[in-house]
């Protein structure tokens, strides 16, 4: 879940862009039960069920466009959340990958392959040495 103080100043986009980005980490390995549960709480908690919907319509056109494709769907998603977050300042982005590495590692694990797509995004959006000194600080 994530922080009331952080997501009380978040506009619809951010709140989409972000659960798009869990959304997208957590299809990595197979989108199972309990992290849709995970996913829809968040969107729950965020008060953003229309943001959460509209994320489950963009990753499901990207699929039918490109024949059922994960990494397009990756892709596509690191590019919308470089549209809306590349204008906030470097804090808040940081902030935002970190909440979704918590929530992805809430799970109990984190794959190789998400550890990877983490990295990219936040090297990415400008805040990879700030996510990799947060990961090592919290071993």
């Amino acid at each position: 879940m994530y922080p009331e103080n952080l997501t009380v100043c978040m506009t619809p986009e951010e709140k989409e862009v972000l659960l798009l980005l869990e959304y997208a980490i957590f299809r990595y390995h197979g989108f199972d039960d309990n992290e849709r549960e995970r996913l829809e709480n968040d969107a729950a908690a965020m008060h953003a069920q229309a943001q959460l919907e509209k994320v489950y319509a963009f990753v499901d056109d990207i699929l039918q466009k490109t024949n059922q494709s994960e990494v397009a769907v990756f892709e596509a998603t690191l590019r919308r959340i470089k549209e809306v977050f590349a204008q906030l300042p470097e804090e808040r982005r940081l902030e935002y990958v970190i909440q979704v590495w918590n929530a992805n590692k809430a799970k109990g694990y984190v794959t190789e392959i998400e550890a990877i797509a983490m990295l990219k995004v936040a090297k990415e959006l400008g805040v990879q040495r700030g996510f990799v000194e947060y990961v090592r600080q919290k071993r």
